[in-house]
């Protein structure tokens, strides 16, 4: 996998914890501090980033399985191994937390239960992990593509019915907690450009790289000063999506970049690349517990709000990767030797 892959996400995970972090430090009962004008709100695009992303690495990794019915085995064991262990162990961990008292929204039935544990909408339950809302996204983008591995003309038939669908809904913006919510949210036409990213990298000279990586990152920052920085994407789910082409053009501009060997990523950005699935689905508890915690040691009053929120965002980032290095890393290589995978390969996933 391409190293500027791994960096992408390793900025896409930093930048939702950076959000996170925010929006619990300007939370009233945790004292409601004010950091850099609110700017770090525009953290939860990072998301769309991951999405985008997604959209490349799948059809990147499983390029050779469309149309061969006969690797969907291979290509479902593998999204499987990618997705579910590692969730489903810090899921329970968390929902055991929630009904021995650790939150008072302990509701949980038969359907919520196989809505947590499935990652397919039977139920409008929120997960005990805050930010698996943006699995049930994954699966179902899983789901399609593999149509297109069964039959070729069908799934494209079906993704192109889908991305159609998708856009036509947008004025409604059905419930993100509802099934037709997830198959709809306009977040999807992310993966659609990860895809055309991929189409990208075969067509575009490699010297193009710098560039698009330079104008993209300028479209971007005036997204954010513009759109971001007005107001607009509030209640605006088209302003929203536009977001995703500047996301698309650095990623493209990345591996063109790379391809044309003039990237280096450093090492440490690649190791949060390759632990971001892990921060992504404990940093909103570790930073929960920080921001507790803090309140009872006073610190909103005793350190500078810029201060605090960078300390807390950079220790939920270094409790995720010391928990990716002794539970994911040594979980992942024993589910792939139970597939018979090869278990020195770096993680594939377009996961978080």
């Amino acid at each position: 996998m391409f190293q500027t892959v791994q960096a992408c996400r390793a900025v896409a995970a930093l930048s939702v914890v950076l959000f996170h972090a925010f929006a619990a430090l300007s939370a009233e009962k945790y004292g409601g501090l004010r950091i850099l004008g609110g700017f770090p709100a525009a953290g939860d695009l990072g998301v769309d980033f991951f999405f985008v992303i997604s959209g490349f690495v799948i059809l990147y990794a499983h390029r050779a399985d469309i149309g061969a019915p006969a690797r969907l085995k291979r290509y479902v064991w593998r999204r499987f191994r990618r997705i579910y262990p590692v969730y489903w162990l810090f899921h329970t961990v968390l929902l055991l937390a929630i009904l021995a008292g650790a939150s008072a929204d302990a509701h949980f039935s038969a359907l919520d239960l196989l809505t947590s544990y499935s990652l397919v909408r039977v139920s409008p339950t929120n997960t005990a992990v805050a930010t698996a809302w943006s699995l049930f996204n994954e699966v179902f983008f899983y789901a399609v593509f593999a149509v297109l591995i069964v039959n070729r003309r069908l799934g494209l038939a079906l993704f192109g019915a889908w991305i159609l669908a998708v856009i036509a809904a947008s004025p409604f913006n059905p419930s993100a907690t509802t099934f037709a919510g997830v198959a709809l949210n306009l977040m999807n036409l992310n993966f659609a450009l990860g895809i055309a990213v991929y189409f990208g990298l075969q067509r575009i000279a490699p010297r193009y790289g710098p560039v698009m990586t330079l104008g993209s990152l300028a479209v971007l920052l005036l997204c954010l000063v513009f759109l971001e920085g007005g107001g607009l994407r509030e209640g605006n789910v088209f302003v929203r999506a536009a977001f995703g082409l500047p996301f698309a053009g650095v990623l493209l501009g990345l591996l063109l970049w790379e391809r044309a060997g003039l990237a280096r990523v450093p090492g440490w950005l690649t190791f949060l690349g390759d632990a971001s699935y892990t921060i992504y689905l404990t940093h909103f508890a570790l930073v929960s517990l920080m921001a507790k915690v803090g309140l009872l040691l006073g610190l909103p009053t005793l350190l500078p709000p810029l201060l605090y929120w960078l300390a807390m965002s950079a220790a939920a980032v270094a409790g995720g990767a010391l928990l990716y290095v002794l539970i994911e890393k040594p979980l992942l290589h024993r589910v792939r030797r139970v597939g018979g995978g090869r278990p020195g390969l770096p993680a594939d996933a377009a996961a978080p």
